[in-house]
């Protein structure tokens, strides 16, 4: 437990750098929308895919900040819940909270 504190502390993990399979939901979801990009891209103008390139980039910068919220309220749910299932330990599990993050 202490160590992964640490490696999140430290930035030595990172939850969003996942690989998946390629049969996975999630390879298959991002190879549809390559190909519609692509597309897209293909009938476009210089100015419109300078245009798309702009929107694009501010949709990652939004699910940047989605995906760090949700992370945020993860973690919080994840520490409500163990405190939730110990509420007689409720102060004990404080204090040791407190100790390893020392």
């Amino acid at each position: 437990m202490r160590d992964i504190l640490r490696d999140l502390y430290y930035g030595n993990y990172a939850a969003f750098e996942r690989t998946y399979s390629r049969e996975s939901e999630q390879a298959k979801a991002l190879g549809i929308v390559v190909d519609l990009e692509e597309k897209l891209r293909s009938m476009l103008s210089e100015e419109q895919k300078a245009l798309f390139k702009q929107y694009d980039d501010a949709v990652a910068d939004l699910a940047s900040v989605s995906n760090a919220d949700c992370f945020v309220e993860g973690y919080q749910l994840g520490v409500n819940l163990i405190l939730a299932a110990f509420p007689e330990h409720v102060e004990e599990l404080k204090q040791a909270l407190v100790n390893i993050l020392k």
